[in-house]
């Protein structure tokens, strides 16, 4: 399931009523808005990038960041691998790669 973090929330309820309690296993790739700079973003998304983690914590959802390199990618693959066997739920963060470009933009009007 890919989705963004600042939509999260919807996902609490199927994640702790349906997912655990029946042994519903979903592999989560959750783009993380909010990062690595969470001035240069919305309002609910500097929220949710803050707390991504910690919710995933709280319903006892395994996650881990997904790296770039081919080594780190095996290893996230095998843990993602290993929940999915034990009919559990894994997300991977993927936060989005900040070029020297990216962070020379100036901030959209209206934002502090």
């Amino acid at each position: 399931m890919l989705l963004q973090n600042s939509g999260l929330g919807n996902l609490v309820n199927p994640l702790a009523s349906l997912c655990a309690p029946y042994g519903i296993p979903a592999l989560l790739l959750v783009s993380m808005r909010g990062h690595p700079d969470p001035e240069r973003d919305e309002p609910q998304h500097r929220l949710m990038g803050a707390r991504t983690a910690t919710i995933l914590d709280a319903l006892g959802v395994r996650h881990a960041p997904l790296p770039t390199e081919p080594d780190g990618l095996r290893d996230a693959f095998a843990q993602a691998r290993a929940a999915l066997a034990g009919r559990r739920c894994f997300a991977l963060l993927v936060v989005a790669a900040r070029s020297p470009a990216a962070s020379r933009r100036p901030r959209p009007s209206g934002r502090r």
